[in-house]
């Protein structure tokens, strides 16, 4: 499923739970463990996310995981799982 501009537009669902997100851990947590993670699709209630190191997985997974699910409840009616792994397309963003 490829993310389309409506999808990640500032007005998206993503976006808005992004700054929910924001608003729960604050800016500078924000900024140093969440401003890198991608949206790569919502698809049967599975919300698909990436990061650009195993590393950061981990401390997002261990950290953040149900903080996010949270959030993204209000945004993804029908969320049930939040899913967050490495991308190598990722990478090549930074």
């Amino acid at each position: 499923m490829s993310v389309t501009d409506v999808e990640t537009g500032t007005s998206s669902p993503w976006r808005q739970a992004e700054q929910h997100i924001r608003a729960k851990i604050g800016d500078d947590a924000f900024d140093a463990f969440c401003t890198t993670l991608r949206y790569d699709g919502f698809e049967c209630g599975v919300l698909r996310l990436s990061v650009y190191s195993s590393f950061q997985r981990r401390w997002v997974c261990n950290h953040y995981l149900q903080l996010i699910r949270d959030c993204c409840e209000g945004y993804f009616p029908e969320l049930t799982e939040v899913e967050v792994h490495r991308s190598e397309e990722h990478t090549s963003e930074l």
